[in-house]
């Protein structure tokens, strides 16, 4: 770096010409080399792992639908987060699974809640396949309730389509004890689809939810 007190050979430029920078700085003339632009090529391979891990999260949260994230991940009062901030916490830190080359999301991990105010889950859950286009669902009531839990809580059965990354949620009451899906049929039918599926509860009120129990992984 250069400076003078004097008048300077270089007249009133300033600001950058070619690889230096002409400015002041407490009344002398100064004469900096030019700072280089960053270079995006000398990304070290940890920060390319994270933004890819980050990526891989951030895709997968995103597609869960707002309002079962927004329900299920319950924000204590005052809180500085949003759900979907706790949801991608919690899916970074337990459901990844990978490595930069391939990272991917290890469902049987997947949360849809994360409760302050607990209802119970369910009671002897069964997934069963009783035709290859269709899923039954169905548990018992707990002879034993606890005094939250109530015949017309909700039950938020949630299957997803890894192919296609899409879910689909089916809502009953408790004591309806159980729930079907068949999967839309589109102009194109495809056999064989890879579906995951999990069930949670919540109050009527939505006040209070239950842990997500993972169900398992069928073909229909």
């Amino acid at each position: 770096m250069g400076t003078s007190r004097n008048f300077s050979i270089t007249g009133d430029i300033h600001g950058k010409v070619g690889p230096v920078v002409f400015t002041t700085w407490k009344g002398l003339n100064v004469v900096r080399s030019a700072p280089e632009p960053p270079n995006k090529s000398k990304t070290t391979k940890k920060q390319a792992k994270e933004r890819s891990a980050f990526k891989s999260v951030q895709e997968f949260v995103a597609s869960i639908p707002i309002e079962l994230t927004r329900l299920g991940y319950q924000l204590p009062r005052n809180a500085k987060k949003t759900a979907s901030n706790l949801a991608f916490a919690y899916h970074r830190l337990y459901a990844l699974i990978g490595d930069a080359a391939q990272f991917d999301i290890d469902l049987s991990k997947v949360k849809f809640t994360q409760p302050i105010n607990l209802t119970a889950g369910a009671w002897n859950v069964k997934l069963a396949i009783p035709t290859p286009d269709q899923a039954l669902i169905s548990w018992e009531l707990n002879p034993f309730p606890q005094q939250h839990t109530q015949p017309d809580d909700l039950a938020f059965v949630i299957f997803y389509e890894k192919t296609v990354r899409r879910f689909f949620t089916k809502q009953v009451r408790r004591d309806e004890l159980s729930v079907s899906f068949s999967y839309p049929l589109g102009k194109k039918p495809v056999s064989d689809r890879n579906m995951f599926c999990w069930i949670f509860f919540s109050s009527a009120d939505l006040k209070k939810v239950s842990h997500t129990k993972y169900l398992g992984n069928f073909m229909l």
